[in-house]
């Protein structure tokens, strides 16, 4: 007999019988909220379901009649009456579908699997961590087995062997990369703090478990301690020793003037010349002058308790050094044996810079185009991509085209070797970027007439198409001239770059410039001066242009001939490289005589301490008495310096001396 779900709604009171069925049914079905009523036709729980609805039939005075009692009934007149129900109508039967077999299995599979969770939940919960197993090792009972066993013979000790030495060597290794990876380091501090965190760990392991430090105290110890105490130990040197200061006026980021003071001397413990950074000195904007420099210069010096009278020479990039109230001409009052020694490298670019400058418009429009052509690609990845497509065309090294600076001209040389060996690939590039529809479709468009407006009376006439920038490129490349100086600035910036880089060593040299300046002065007027004249292109009174050769004599390269011959320069441009070139070879030969030149007694005086000058009996007649120093240096040079150098050649042998 089917039970309708609608007469069976109430509270727990009313139908407890019910209700208990019906949370044994959803505890059955779990979480996929079946319905409430079964479709089996014998659950687990029917007893309860029958009798639930025995109790509803008999509220309701139908159905199922109580069963007869087995006792002696009562007589008729003591019997109490049965009370009479109200009918009510019978309720719709409900037919329960059958649940198929398959249907049973999967329920079947479903509760083994609920069960199984159940039982893994347990032993997980149940697990012992390794906090439990460390209080149970401390237990009485547990010591007292672990010593029974050890007396008997039974116990043995498990040992769990580590990663390797070198396993964990690999682990320090990546660790240490790690750290420089995420800290804005240099690669280059490993090869100091991998030997720093050695030494520390070798001397004092325990003392560096112990070190406490962060940035803050970091920055005070760095402030408070090692600076005052290095500073310190500085001050002590230079008030014993000569040494020569080397400044420089700067502003950083923050519009700030600083002056730069760092020293240079000879340390007797530690047997070479060394140089130390001393301090940056805040300047006035407003007051910032050569004299104004060297009062802050000499407010620090005293203010640190450094003697000036120990300095000897000051060096510069050539800039307030002039003779007439200069930072040097400051400085020359109070220390009178100080010498300026400026910038050979500087000096260099500067010569090389101005130079082309007073040359001609000409070669400085070629310096334009080294930087419109760098320029042209430096924020551009499509264009670099293209031009690299071209290199690989034409078979040439796939190299980056590099940007001429304007302070640093003497990378000139790099910069037009390149732009010369990418010449065939950039004439094709600049070309399909000037005559290639897609890439330069506004200059198809014809110039279009302003409508004409209503308040003018008058029509302005079309504005004029200005040529792009590879157009102008591409006109400048295809003029050979350019190209000729081009070939002609690699050729003699060759020789600056060679004398350049001899001043750029950490060896010692102060006995060499004298003669790389001869050669470097001889190998450029090679080029133009006339034979008989060579020998006194170091003389004082020598005039540059009344001993140049002729202008078909001069030799400006290997490359301009052959440039010639290959595309036949005009008489008039072939001509007008010859003048500007060899106007630059002038101008650079006048700036190298007065800049390398300036102190000429002295460096030449310096030779001296090259051994074949000292222990040649021939040519020590140059400087036989030593006067160049004598005259700069005279409160240092004195009677033992000179005794010993007169005396030096007779304490070797000839062949002690081919040895030294």
């Amino acid at each position: 007999m089917g039970i309708d779900e609608s007469q069976v709604t109430g509270d727990e009171d009313q139908f407890p019988l019910f209700l208990k069925a019906r949370r044994q049914w959803r505890h059955h079905a779990g979480s996929k909220r079946q319905p409430w009523w079964p479709s089996d036709p014998n659950p687990p729980y029917f007893d309860l379901l029958s009798e639930y609805v025995f109790e509803q039939q008999a509220c309701r005075g139908y159905g199922h009649q109580p069963l007869p009692s087995t006792s002696t009934p009562a007589s008729p007149s003591l019997a109490a009456p049965t009370p009479t129900l109200p009918k009510s109508p019978a309720p719709k039967e409900v037919f329960i579908e059958k649940v198929t077999e398959k249907e049973k299995e999967e329920m079947e599979e479903e509760k083994e699997k609920e069960v199984e969770e159940e039982e893994e939940r347990v032993i997980h919960n149940a697990r012992p961590t390794r906090s439990d197993l460390t209080k149970h090792a401390l237990t009485p009972k547990h010591v007292e087995n672990i010593n029974c066993s050890k007396k008997s013979g039974s116990y043995q000790e498990i040992v769990i062997e580590g990663p390797s030495l070198k396993e964990r060597t690999t682990v320090v290794e990546y660790k240490t990369a790690q750290f420089i990876a995420v800290h804005p380091v240099s690669i280059l501090l490993v090869d100091e703090l991998v030997p720093f965190m050695q030494e520390l760990t070798l001397k004092d392991p325990e003392a560096v478990q112990q070190m406490k430090m962060k940035h803050t105290k970091c920055t005070g110890i760095i402030k408070d301690v090692l600076y005052k105490s290095a500073f310190s130990e500085i001050v002590d040197i230079l008030n014993e020793v000569l040494y020569s200061v080397l400044v420089d006026e700067s502003t950083d980021v923050s519009n700030t003037k600083l002056f730069c003071i760092s020293v240079q001397y000879y340390s007797f413990r530690l047997e070479k010349s060394v140089q130390h950074f001393l301090s940056f000195v805040e300047l006035d904007p407003l007051n910032s002058k050569a004299p104004d420099l060297f009062e802050s210069f000499r407010k620090f010096f005293i203010e640190s308790k450094i003697s000036l009278n120990n300095l000897i020479a000051v060096s510069s990039d050539n800039a307030k050094t002039g003779t007439k109230n200069s930072f040097y001409t400051n400085l020359r009052d109070v220390v009178p044996n100080a010498i300026s020694l400026n910038c050979i490298c500087h000096s260099m670019a500067l010569i090389a810079k101005s130079s082309t400058n007073s040359t001609s418009k000409t070669l400085k429009s070629v310096e334009d185009l080294a930087r419109d052509i760098s320029g042209y690609f430096c924020k551009s990845p499509k264009r670099t991509e293209e031009l690299s497509a071209k290199l690989k065309f034409h078979e040439l090294p796939d190299t980056k085209i590099l940007r001429l600076s304007g302070t640093r001209w003497l990378e000139g040389y790099h910069v037009f070797d390149r732009i010369l060996n990418h010449w065939p690939a950039l004439i094709d590039f600049f070309d399909e970027e000037c005559n290639s529809p897609s890439k330069n479709k506004s200059s198809d468009k014809p110039s279009q007439l302003p409508k004409p407006s209503k308040k003018v009376s008058t029509i302005k006439p079309p504005k004029e198409i200005k040529p792009t920038k590879a157009k102008i490129i591409l006109e400048a490349m295809n003029d050979v001239s350019n190209q000729a100086y081009m070939y002609f600035f690699k050729y003699v910036l060759k020789f600056f770059n060679v004398f350049n880089a001899t001043f750029q060593s950490r060896d010692l040299k102060i006995h060499t410039p004298y003669n790389d300046i001869k050669v470097l002065i001889n190998r450029i007027a090679s080029n133009f001066i006339k034979k008989e004249s060579l020998p006194r292109v170091l003389d004082q009174d020598f005039d540059v242009e009344s001993n140049c050769r002729s202008v078909e004599d001069v030799y400006f390269g290997p490359s301009i001939p052959i440039l010639n011959e290959k595309q036949k320069l005009s008489v008039e441009s072939l001509s007008s490289v010859r003048d500007n070139c060899l106007n630059f070879y002038k101008q650079a030969l006048k700036g190298m005589r007065i800049k390398l030149l300036e102190h000429r007694n002295l460096l030449s005086s310096l030779v001296f301490l090259e051994p074949k000058y000292a222990l040649d009996s021939e040519k020590r007649e140059e400087i036989a008495n030593l006067s160049g120093l004598c005259n700069e240096f005279f409160p240092f040079i004195d009677l033992e310096i000179a005794f010993e150098w007169r005396t030096l050649p007779s304490y070797f042998d000839s062949q002690k001396k081919q040895i030294i």
